[in-house]
């Protein structure tokens, strides 16, 4: 990056947020370690019962082990968010933080960002786990199988 400055931007409904989405903002921390903000725009509808309160919640426990620069936020269209830090910081390189579990993932994702192009300074950076969950098998998971959805090894023992 340049001394521009960067804001990472990463939006998403999260219901809820699980390790593989702690994981993105991490990494993102470590890539981008002089970044002014990560902002963590959470999506309002609900779903399979978890609120957008529930997701912000679990952001709160999550954001003790990141940087304290990270912020997360209320979002009614979180994409539109992330576009919005771009349009709205011209001055700044903004990278567009995004999760992917591989191929399927990033043409879904490719498929969404319909609007990506119209902003110089909004760069799409994708963090890819391969074999990863999403939050739809999270809330379709029996209790037996939640554990590995929350574990982090560095974080906590479950």
């Amino acid at each position: 990056m340049d001394e521009k400055g960067t804001i990472v931007s990463y939006g998403g409904g999260f219901k809820p947020p699980h390790k593989g989405h702690f994981n993105v903002i991490k990494r993102m921390i470590e890539k981008y370690p002089d970044a002014e903000v990560y902002n963590i725009f959470v999506g309002s509808k609900d779903r399979g019962g978890i609120t957008q309160q529930d997701a912000l919640d679990i952001w709160k426990i999550y954001k003790k082990y990141l940087s304290p620069k990270v912020s997360v936020r209320q979002s009614q269209i979180p994409i539109s968010d992330v576009y919005s830090s771009a349009k709205e910081n011209p001055d700044k390189n903004v990278i567009f933080a995004a999760g992917s579990r591989g191929e399927e993932d990033d043409k879904e994702l490719l498929g969404r960002l319909t609007s990506y192009h119209k902003y110089d300074n909004l760069q799409l950076d994708v963090v890819r786990d391969q074999g990863g969950i999403s939050a739809t098998q999270l809330r379709n998971a029996n209790p037996d199988e939640l554990a590995s959805f929350f574990r982090m090894n560095y974080l906590m023992k479950i």
